[in-house]
């Protein structure tokens, strides 16, 4: 007798539709064809003594087992369970009217236990895109409690050992579904505040900026000032992820061995990078960097939108794929290969992660230092500088130039009342136009922008003098709309403009309106501003008198 039977192959992202063909006739032995991989095979011996053990009977016949699709690798324990069942149903031991709609997955020890699945996120996922109304794994009590509540087209069926599953399928017993009202966990507590780093407020108002429109940050300055305890306090910070992205940032994290519970579906992924990065640890080859540019191409909101091949790999995951959605953190930015360099150029301008990079501003760290000497020639200094091209500097949306002078006795702001903040403005973006500003494109922000006549004038006349590129332009109005957001204004103005300016080009001279004419004395400023924070959190642009 020939049946079908529902399972999946884990892969790092999503899981893939599998379908076991179980065909009993005469003949002898057990055969697997279909791409299965010799720990598939091996299993046969642990399914036999399990069906023994569990007092059913083991067919003395030719047992032919086809796994679909072919061109899929089969590999994991996990085939366990449907192929016991597949068995006796075969054989005509179980009915086979509850196999259609139901997706089986377990590993089975020799008592006939079923192990904990890893991953349920993606299981029950894979369900609900296949339309599938039963999920029959052995789940834990809490991720039976999330997954209810994320899948409700759903019934996830957890079953401890084989008996239970039979049970299940002779449909005499049905475990009874956790209730909603089941107690949240507890929220992880970081132990560390960006209250913790004295001084650089305008860095952290950068930081802030980046987190709540998915920006892009170079940060430069002596080493020692803070700017990797800052970066790594930017999870700290972060909004939820993207409603249009979630369902990927969810998937690529329960692949990765990240426990699925409620945090899980309200943290931003964040990587720091531990050391200078190689290509391939950062955007991972072959199967994952295709896998990388699928999710960077366009939003795939089904498992069915990404050929098989190009998923049809295995954690760990190279770095872009953790920061998916989220950001990612590289520090001694210079120090990275040119082949890196060129490579992220053709991802920042996507903004499917926000990439935060430091560099010291020379080879010892001490160029432009208030109190120490930089040792380096022109021609290091130069050598230097190039590593850093002009198309990164194009595509990066803010660069800030730190100091280890900018600190104050003022009490520093915590992380939770910056992630309200946050939090808020991008809620914003996610009502008025569903993601983040960062995102969207020249012409999309010119209609949310809602800026005034005189706004505009200033905006191009800006452009026009400081000669800033078509890229650029974007990025200064989405900069804009962000800082406007946190501001919680409708409307950009002309000093959300003039900051959006200052963050990008810090570097450059203060950008006051072009001079007039008809006013001789009215003479454009050729000294970098200053930049203060104030106690409401706002940035104030200190201009030498005129």
């Amino acid at each position: 007798m020939l049946i079908r039977i529902h399972t999946l192959q884990p892969t790092a992202m999503y899981s893939l539709p599998i379908t076991l063909e179980v065909n009993i006739s005469r003949g002898i032995k057990m055969h697997i064809t279909g791409g299965a991989s010799q720990l598939f095979k091996a299993a046969q011996q642990r399914i036999y003594t399990v069906i023994k053990n569990s007092e059913w009977h083991w067919p003395g016949q030719r047992i032919t087992i086809n796994v679909l699709p072919t061109e899929v690798e089969k590999s994991g324990s996990h085939y366990d369970l449907p192929v016991a069942l597949g068995i006796l149903c075969a054989s005509k031991q179980l009915t086979t009217s509850k196999l259609e709609n139901v997706l089986f997955a377990g590993e089975l020890n020799l008592k006939g236990g079923l192990t904990p699945y890893d991953d349920p996120f993606n299981l029950v996922y894979l369900a609900q895109q296949t339309k599938k109304r039963f999920v029959v794994a052995h789940f834990g009590l809490t991720d039976l409690v999330e997954l209810q509540h994320k899948f409700p087209t759903v019934q996830c069926i957890s079953v401890s050992t084989f008996t239970q599953a039979i049970d299940f399928v002779r449909g005499l017993q049905r475990p009874p579904l956790p209730t909603p009202s089941a107690k949240p966990l507890p929220k992880p507590s970081s132990s560390m505040c960006m209250s913790e780093v004295a001084g650089q407020r305008p860095l952290k108002r950068a930081l802030q900026i980046a987190a709540a429109g998915g920006h892009h940050l170079l940060m430069i300055g002596p080493p020692g000032v803070g700017k990797t305890m800052l970066a790594k306090r930017f999870p700290t910070i972060q909004p939820p992820p993207n409603p249009g992205e979630d369902m990927e940032v969810f998937a690529l994290a329960a692949a990765s061995g990240k426990p699925f519970n409620d945090q899980l579906l309200k943290v931003r992924p964040f990587f720091c990078a531990s050391h200078v990065l190689s290509r391939s640890e950062l955007f991972g080859k072959g199967a994952a960097t295709e896998l990388w540019h699928q999710l960077v191409s366009g939003p795939s909101r089904s498992h069915a939108a990404i050929p098989r091949e190009k998923l049809q790999f295995k954690p760990p995951l190279p770095a872009a794929l953790h920061a998916f959605g989220g950001a990612m953190f590289l520090d001694e930015f210079t120090a990275y290969s040119k082949a890196v360099h060129e490579d992220l150029l053709q991802q920042l301008d996507s903004h499917k992660l926000s990439l935060l990079v430091a560099m010291n501003p020379c080879p010892c760290g001490n160029f432009n230092h208030p109190e120490k000497q930089c040792s380096c020639s022109s021609t290091a200094l130069t050598n230097y500088q190039k590593k850093l091209s002009g198309a990164m500097k194009d595509r990066l949306d803010m660069v800030v130039y730190t100091s280890p002078m900018l600190w104050s006795g003022e009490e520093e702001e915590t992380s939770e009342a910056i992630r309200k903040r946050v939090n808020a403005a991008w809620r914003r973006q996610i009502e008025r136009q569903g993601k983040q500003n960062a995102q969207l494109s020249t012409s999309e922000l010119e209609a949310v922008g809602r800026m005034a006549k005189a706004t505009w004038r200033f905006f191009y006349r800006e452009c026009a003098r400081e000669k800033v590129s078509i890229r650029a332009q974007r990025s200064l109005l989405a900069l804009s709309r962000t800082i406007a957001d946190l501001e919680n204004s409708e409307c950009i103005s002309k000093s959300h403009l003039v900051l959006a300016f200052a963050l990008r080009y810090s570097d450059r001279a203060s950008y006051d309106a072009p001079v007039d004419k008809k006013k001789p004395s009215q003479m454009p400023s050729t000294v970098a501003r200053t930049f203060s924070l104030g106690k409401a959190g706002k940035f104030t642009v200190n201009r030498p008198p005129k």
